[in-house]
């Protein structure tokens, strides 16, 4: 005998949220149940467009005092790694060319592999491996002595 939940991920969460009792005890009115989906699909593009200036001005400063860390993650379904990389490999500035063509490389704890790197003059971005939107949450360990790191050496971050 199925039960009334026995759907698909979305059309339970979708079923649930739209019960009566629901709406009524999350003072939902009468507005349906939208997931954010059709939202996040639509703010996307606006999300990389709106950062563009911003990072591009930081980028072309030659003379901030530290360098600039970007962290992404692997299984970020909202933000997957290669929209960050697409969006890093449109910028421009002096370094782009160098950072488009930068080699990627391991960045190791001890014997381990947590993530790939890139740099060229004062960026890097680093891709944390097993990581999701919450990089820090999911791998904590790998994001402090990443960071910690950065901070402490970013010529760590060179390729050889």
């Amino acid at each position: 005998m199925r039960d009334e939940f026995s759907r698909s991920p979305n059309s339970t969460e979708e079923h649930f949220f739209n019960l009566p009792e629901t709406r009524r005890a999350l003072h939902a009115g009468h507005r349906a149940y939208n997931d954010g989906k059709t939202i996040a699909a639509h703010m996307r593009p606006e999300l990389a467009r709106s950062a563009r200036s911003t990072m591009e001005s930081l980028l072309t400063n030659d003379s901030l005092s530290s360098g600039i860390l970007y962290l992404t993650d692997q299984q970020d379904m909202n933000f997957p790694h290669h929209v960050f990389e697409e969006f890093f490999s449109s910028l421009r500035w002096p370094g782009a060319a160098e950072y488009y063509n930068a080699k990627r490389c391991q960045f190791r704890i001890k014997d381990r592999v947590v993530g790939y790197y890139k740099t060229a003059r004062h960026f890097t971005q680093v891709m944390i491996r097993g990581a999701g939107h919450i990089i820090y949450g999911m791998q904590p360990k790998s994001t402090y002595l990443l960071i910690d790191a950065f901070i402490r050496n970013s010529s760590i971050f060179q390729c050889t």
